[in-house]
């Protein structure tokens, strides 16, 4: 959720925008494929002893987008300067780029 407060403070037309609104689509893929998967697997994975391939897929896509949102944080984080600043950065004079 702070991410939905930070991306707030972003301009829409900067850069970083967009970026932001595709890291915060990612990780709401990936949660969704991953509930998906645990509401698929509740059920019937201790009595089949075995995870079904359809559920395989279904949590290897859902790391593939898990893995493309954290790149597009690092490079909202390193790229575009959007991070948290601490109160030991504000006595160093470091800002939040925008």
């Amino acid at each position: 959720m702070p991410g939905v407060v930070d991306l707030r403070t972003i301009r829409r037309g900067a850069p970083a925008f967009a970026t932001a609104c595709a890291h915060l689509s990612l990780n709401a893929a990936a949660a969704v494929l991953f509930a998906i998967g645990y509401a698929w697997r509740a059920g019937d994975h201790v009595a089949l002893d075995k995870t079904r391939w359809g559920q395989l897929a279904l949590s290897a896509a859902g790391v593939v987008f898990l893995m493309a949102a954290i790149w597009l944080g690092s490079k909202l984080t390193y790229g575009h300067g959007m991070r948290v600043t601490g109160h030991a950065d504000l006595h160093e004079g470091t800002t939040r780029h925008r």
